[in-house]
């Protein structure tokens, strides 16, 4: 993400409140929206995302929180991510539509140890393979 900042009533600042309006509109009816505005390092880039079994109405309340909270805890950041139960928010002046977000990731981890690694390997490697298929049958890309 950006380690800049951007003042208020910038140009930066206005696009990124256009981007969170663009966004209300382009997630609910599918749970995913993407968009930029504006142009160079005033470009505000974003992306929201909810649970595929979360609805429409309730989706669309979490990207509401999600972009209020986003702004409160970050203010004047041109980039910055956000998690929810039910949603995703992100938004930078940086292009990151299309990139993988290696950066951004958080790890939870047990003290409880698989008997045979190999065989749980084999059989999560199944699992995520299976759930890609299934996933890719439906109109939500959900499994």
């Amino acid at each position: 993400f950006s380690q800049d900042n951007y003042t208020a009533a910038s140009p930066y600042d206005s696009n990124l409140d256009g981007l969170i309006d663009l966004l209300y509109a382009k997630v609910p009816p599918t749970g995913f929206g993407l968009g930029s505005i504006g142009q160079g390092q005033d470009r505000a880039n974003g992306l929201a995302l909810c649970r595929g079994d979360v609805s429409s109405a309730n989706c669309k309340t979490c990207v509401i929180d999600a972009s209020k909270q986003i702004r409160e805890r970050c203010p004047h950041e041109k980039g910055a991510i956000i998690w929810f139960d039910n949603c995703l928010f992100k938004y930078s002046n940086n292009h990151f539509l299309g990139e993988i977000d290696d950066k951004n990731w958080h790890c939870m981890g047990t003290k409880e140890k698989v008997d045979d690694p190999k065989s749980f390997d084999q059989e999560t490697k199944s699992l995520l393979d299976h759930l890609a298929l299934e996933a890719s049958d439906t109109q939500n890309h959900y499994a």
